[in-house]
């Protein structure tokens, strides 16, 4: 069974919202807005918070415990922290894996502390004061947003289908000992991320990075274990219409215009295509 993969797209600043069907896909337009950061009891840190992008998906959450062991294996005091709600597909990988689910980063971090970004790296999918925080180190497979830094930083960005592809190359160069847990991990954001090499960003290097670390793992039969992936990924069962809007969004600016684009996979696109109606009369209140 194929897994249908729909983008939600959202515009700051407009008073309607509208549902269109292009080539088996939903694009939606809404209004939206942002406010700012005012917390003043700041908070200092004991480890460097590691984190991936705003109502994370798999790849976030993977990228962020993966690195987080690599960096503590090279004496930085890192934590893996998330910044949102986990989808149910990365709550079945966390299940599997047994790995432990990150806590929320608090949202009153002093000015200038150290921060690590995997899976993104644009200011509007971030922590709200990123701008305050001193970024030393991202790892990517995105395009190069808005980031800028007073200081220099490791940068490390590759056209792959996933965060994690880019930092197991990274543990392979630096010969990293990757146990079976961070295994399963990388190739779980991998699998998520590429739709199980569906996607046109899947590239030979996902492919290498999931064939090097099968054994490793001890998945089995890749085939089925995504196949429960995206079975946990395709319940929208329980969910608000909002909460389906946001399980995987993300907002841009182009142009001088500020966007959100959204992502729901499922294997049950009729599911969503029944509550057109009802997404777009969330849309129409949704404030980001």
């Amino acid at each position: 069974m194929f897994v249908h993969r729909f983008l939600i797209l959202t515009t700051i600043g407009l008073l309607f919202a509208t549902v269109l069907n292009v080539q088996g896909k939903a694009i939606i337009t809404v209004a939206d807005s942002s406010s700012e950061h005012t917390d003043t009891d700041l908070e200092n840190l004991p480890e460097i918070p590691v984190f991936g992008h705003t109502n994370p998906d798999t790849d976030a959450i993977g990228s962020a415990i993966a690195y987080t062991a690599y960096l503590r294996e090279h004496k930085t005091n890192a934590k893996a922290y998330r910044l949102g709600t986990l989808n149910k597909e990365t709550l079945y990988v966390l299940n599997y894996t047994g790995a432990e689910m990150p806590p929320l980063l608090p949202d009153n971090i002093a000015n200038g502390s150290q921060v690590i970004l995997v899976d993104h790296n644009e200011s509007p999918q971030s922590m709200k004061n990123l701008k305050y925080m001193q970024v030393i180190r991202v790892v990517d497979h995105h395009k190069i947003g808005d980031l800028t830094t007073v200081f220099p930083v490791y940068l490390r960005f590759e056209p792959v289908g996933c965060a994690a592809t880019v930092l197991a190359k990274t543990f392979f160069e630096n010969n990293f000992k990757i146990k079976r847990t961070i295994a399963q991990l990388i190739i779980s954001a991998i699998i998520s991320d590429t739709l199980y090499f569906r996607t046109a960003s899947t590239t030979a290097d996902d492919h290498y990075v999931v064939e090097k670390l099968q054994g490793i793992s001890e998945i089995k039969d890749l085939e089925a274990y995504s196949t429960e992936m995206f079975k946990a990924k395709s319940d929208l069962s329980g969910y608000t219409t909002r909460q389906i809007l946001l399980l995987d969004y993300k907002s841009y600016v182009f142009n001088g215009q500020s966007w959100g684009i959204g992502v729901a996979d499922t294997w049950y696109p009729d599911f969503l295509f029944n509550l057109k109606k009802l997404l777009a009369q969330s849309l129409a209140g949704l404030k980001m």
